[in-house]
């Protein structure tokens, strides 16, 4: 008898987590954007101080990023490219676009974000190698993210 309530309990959880999924799932009575808006973005510069440090594009990595140990970089700007090597430029990307940047492997640095297209690392108190990713978000999910970006901290 104790299952039995306990399965018809579950049961009815479930209906309405599911019914609930189900109604916030897609309302076009709120939604006032373009869900097929998506950014053509094939690559991305990175750059420091003006000068280029990172290029990616059609999946190649050229360049790696350096951090001090227990100092930060100086703030790393982001410009996206198109297919065929053409600037995506971040003033025309709606507030729905946002920069992502998450590490990979080892969690020798920490991310700060310094601007809407720009960010800085800043390298914890080890030495050693690891990665990063860069990402266009739009709402929340990715429209481009680069392969792994070298990153040494030393």
């Amino acid at each position: 008898m104790f299952s039995t309530r306990l399965r018809g309990i579950a049961v009815i959880v479930f209906i309405f987590v599911f019914a609930g999924g189900l109604a916030a799932c897609d309302n076009p009575a709120e939604d006032d954007h373009d869900h097929d808006e998506h950014a053509e973005v094939e690559g991305l510069l990175l750059f420091i101080g003006g000068e280029e440090v990172v290029h990616v594009h059609e999946g190649e990595v050229e360049g790696s990023l350096t951090v001090p140990v227990d100092d930060e970089t100086d703030e790393i700007t982001v410009e996206f490219e198109g297919h065929d090597g053409e600037e995506v430029h971040a003033d025309e990307l709606d507030d729905e676009f946002s920069l992502g940047v998450v590490v990979q492997g080892a969690a020798l640095v920490d991310v700060h974000e310094e601007g809407r297209w720009s960010f800085a690392l800043h390298g914890g108190d080890e030495a050693g190698d690891t990665a990063i990713r860069v990402m266009l978000l739009h709402e929340g999910h990715s429209d481009f993210t680069t392969p792994d970006i070298p990153v040494t901290v030393e």
